[in-house]
């Protein structure tokens, strides 16, 4: 699903009408994340489902897995390394870092270490205020939960976990000839809020 949202206004306005309609559409993009995930790690769907799972779940971040470029307050291109995603574990309590097309990777070829994996949307997406961050760059934080369960060989449970995460979208205003300003989110950054064992 693209976020793409036409409106006669200038790049630098964006009034609350227009900001409540973009926290729906990337409260929408989250859980649409959230359900790629479901399938990337499900062994009941063919390797070619799973693998245009991780195709669309890539293409809802920045740089689609890649670097990127965004303009900063001044106008000015900066590089940006891949979008990160961290990861946690209730046995270790430690938060790690991974590239998100690593992330998707992983998980794609985890499922073949357990009998089966499940990864399902634990609450409703929330989606905090958005803000101006640059000459029409904006970026607001969406906030969901997760819970993670691994099956061993024998059916009994191996892990699970709840996860909080929060992720940040980034929000850019494009002006289209004849259509005028549309807003474009993409996916960025992913970080961990907290984790404790599967309720």
């Amino acid at each position: 699903m693209l976020l793409l949202i036409g409106f006669s206004v200038s790049a630098q306005e964006m009034t609350d009408e227009h900001k409540k309609e973009i926290q729906d559409r990337v409260k929408s993009k989250v859980e649409e994340f959230q359900g790629y995930l479901s399938s990337i790690v499900n062994t009941e769907l063919s390797d070619v489902r799973r693998n245009a799972a991780k195709e669309s779940a890539l293409a809802l971040f920045m740089g689609e897995g890649e670097p990127y470029y965004i303009f900063d307050e001044d106008g000015n291109k900066e590089r940006h390394r891949e979008v990160r995603m961290q990861i946690s574990s209730v046995n270790s309590g430690n938060i790690g870092s991974k590239a998100v097309k690593k992330y998707l990777q992983d998980s794609y070829d985890n499922i073949h270490k357990y009998l089966k994996v499940t990864i399902q949307a634990a609450d409703a997406v929330r989606v905090d205020n958005i803000y101006k961050v640059g000459e029409g760059q904006y970026e607001c934080m969406a906030y969901f939960a997760q819970k993670y369960i691994a099956y061993g060989k024998d059916g009994n449970i191996r892990y699970g976990d709840f996860t909080r995460k929060k992720i940040k979208v980034h929000i850019t205003a494009k002006e289209i000839p004849a259509v005028g300003i549309i807003f474009e989110a993409k996916l960025g950054d992913i970080y961990v809020e907290s984790t404790e064992k599967t309720r």
